[in-house]
């Protein structure tokens, strides 16, 4: 029974390990996964199979792969679209509140926006509430699987922020604010929630995009009311001094 236990575990965390795989590398053949996770080949095969079978993922011909073999037509993986929902939001500096709902191939399914001038913090997110009910409500709430939230301001790690303004108003930047948002949030849908200044998301979507080319270095420069910045190298976030990323 407890070797049964734990082949079931190991079996468990690889095909984990293949999904994730898939999923943040987009297309990937096979012979990509074996090399990436060093998972021997029938086990990849035979998780990949039933993971088909399954309809969790999908395959295609069409994509880039490492396996660069002459006459050898690769059928490329990547996730399900339709295997699940996320919620986009975006809080701009131009009081405009924005949401999307997008299939796991972050394909746009239904996008809104409204005004949100002179609001106060609790009315933003009665609307932004109603909002995201109103996107959900023709799909399968259990498909769901998070909301990501793009805020103005700079980037505060562990840190409160004192600076005289009233709380719960516009002061995106303050913890408790960030907090109450999420406890708000989390009260209705009972989903996980995150929330980071938009311009560190604005580079991560690039970073995103541009990956499979090899681009783990960029930068995002946003001019409006400002000039704001996120800046990412090795495929990771920078953090700066006082915790401030590139704002």
């Amino acid at each position: 029974m407890k070797i049964k236990k734990k082949y079931k575990s190991i079996n468990t965390y690889r095909v984990k390990q293949i999904l994730k795989t898939i999923f943040e590398n987009m297309n990937f053949t096979r012979e990509d996964i074996i090399r990436k996770t060093g998972i021997n080949s029938f086990q990849v095969y035979s998780i990949v199979a039933n993971l088909l079978k399954r309809k969790i993922i999908v395959e295609s011909q069409k994509g880039i792969s490492s396996d660069i073999r002459i006459g050898r037509r690769s059928k490329f993986l990547s996730i399900n679209p339709n295997m699940g929902y996320v919620i986009g939001v975006s809080i701009g500096h131009n009081d405009i509140l924005e949401t999307g709902l997008f299939d796991f191939a972050l394909n746009t399914l239904e996008s809104k926006s409204i005004t949100i001038e002179n609001m106060d913090f609790y009315e933003i997110v009665e609307k932004l509430i109603r909002q995201i009910k109103s996107m959900i409500k023709s799909i399968d709430k259990r498909k769901v699987y998070g909301i990501g939230i793009a805020r103005p301001g700079i980037t505060v790690v562990d840190r409160t922020i004192t600076d005289g303004n009233e709380p719960y108003v516009f002061d995106w930047e303050n913890p408790e604010v960030i907090e109450k948002l999420k406890t708000l949030l989390d009260d209705v849908f009972h989903l996980p929630i995150y929330i980071e200044p938009k311009n560190n998301v604005a580079v991560f979507g690039e970073y995103w995009n541009l990956k499979q080319k090899g681009y783990n270095n960029i930068v995002y420069l946003d001019i409006g009311n400002g000039v704001g910045a996120g800046i990412m190298i090795d495929g990771k976030i920078v953090i700066g001094g006082k915790d401030i990323r590139g704002d």
